[in-house]
């Protein structure tokens, strides 16, 4: 039988995380607007986090949205997406016969657990999905303790 240390920083971070998306989902569809730089947030882009051989990944949907529309952000350890989606060209709000999806200022922010590196971080662009690599330091990864 192994027995699984838990980390309860991280379970802090998993519990806050899950917080955050009920309530973003709770508020979705409705107008809900956030202060950001430069106007209001419509909507919120979904996002999956998740640590792959060493890197934190943080992958967003933002089909429609040109990569220069997209603004990333690393400050005190709260990493920020901002941008917007803009309508089709040649089209406006009054063209349309049905809106699925949310068009305007988008906003996403998320806390990063200690001991990143900032210059670790990249992220790219394809296929209407933005994903974000963060290095995690081995200093802030979790190991098993040997008892002597």
């Amino acid at each position: 039988m192994t027995s699984q240390v838990r980390d309860p920083l991280r379970d802090l971070i998993a519990l806050q995380d899950r917080m955050s998306r009920l309530f973003e989902d709770s508020l979705r569809g409705r107008a809900q607007e956030e202060e950001v730089a430069g106007g209001k947030a419509a909507w919120t882009p979904p996002a999956d986090v998740y640590e792959r051989e060493g890197m934190l990944v943080v992958s967003l949907e933002l089909p429609g949205v040109k990569r220069e529309q997209v603004e990333i952000r690393v400050e005190n350890n709260l990493l920020t997406v901002q941008g917007e989606r803009s309508f089709p060209e040649g089209v406006n709000r009054q063209n349309f016969h049905r809106m699925e999806r949310s068009y305007g200022r988008f906003f996403r922010t998320f806390t990063l657990p200690a001991g990143i590196s900032q210059e670790g971080i990249e992220a790219t662009h394809r296929d209407g999905l933005l994903t974000i690599r963060i290095q995690i330091s081995e200093e802030t990864t979790s190991r098993q303790i040997e008892i002597k």
